[in-house]
Parts: structure tokens; C-alpha cells; sequence
């Protein structure tokens, strides 16, 4: 997550997010914002091509922002993509999979 500018900062939170007091109203502001801002993860095995990557986590975050009706512009959509031969489904990897299929073809 990126930081908060000062100009984010409600007025009354300025004067003591610079001091070493605690201050109840910023994070009473950080709560109300981050509580906000939707973090959706996809993790998919690597092979599809950036395009196809991009829009799906694009049409993801639309998605999110018609059900939750949060503002587009906090949705944040992670796209995690995981060679194959690190893909373990039981005892193999997804490489070994493919390549035993690949055999048998």
C-alpha cells in the first residue's frame, strides 16, 4: 500500500501525525480509508500472455467496484503467476502433469 500524502490527512490529524503523541483522529482517518480499499489477489500458474493478464484484472476490479460500489480508484488487483514446476497439486507439479499428458498425446 502507497503512503498517505499530508494533504490526505484531515486538518486536525496534521498537527499530531507530526508529533510523537498518538492521535486518535488519524487512526480513526486510516481505518475508515483502508477499510475502504478492496485488495483482490489472483494467483495463476505462469504461461498466459501479459495482455490476457492485464485485462482479466482489469474486468476483475470492475466487478468489485459494481458489488461493492467502491470507488474504482481504491480497488487494488495482485496478480501473482507461479512457474509450473512450483504449481504442486498432491505429490506433483503441474509441469509433470502436463509432461506426462504430453506422452501420452
Amino acid at each position: 500500500m502507497g503512503r498517505l500524502a499530508l494533504e490526505d490527512i484531515p486538518r486536525q490529524a496534521k498537527r499530531r501525525a507530526k508529533s510523537s503523541e498518538p492521535c486518535p483522529c488519524f487512526f480513526s482517518y486510516l481505518v475508515r480509508n483502508i477499510a475502504n480499499m478492496p485488495l483482490i489477489q489472483i494467483t495463476m500458474v505462469q504461461g498466459r500472455d501479459e495482455g490476457t493478464v492485464t485485462q482479466c484484472a482489469k474486468e476483475v476490479a470492475l466487478a468489485v467496484h459494481r458489488c461493492l460500489a467502491a470507488p474504482l480508484e481504491s480497488i487494488r488487483v495482485v496478480v501473482n503467476q507461479v512457474p509450473a514446476s512450483q504449481w504442486i497439486i498432491g505429490e506433483r507439479s503441474k509441469a509433470e502433469i502436463d509432461a506426462n499428458k504430453e506422452s501420452h498425446t
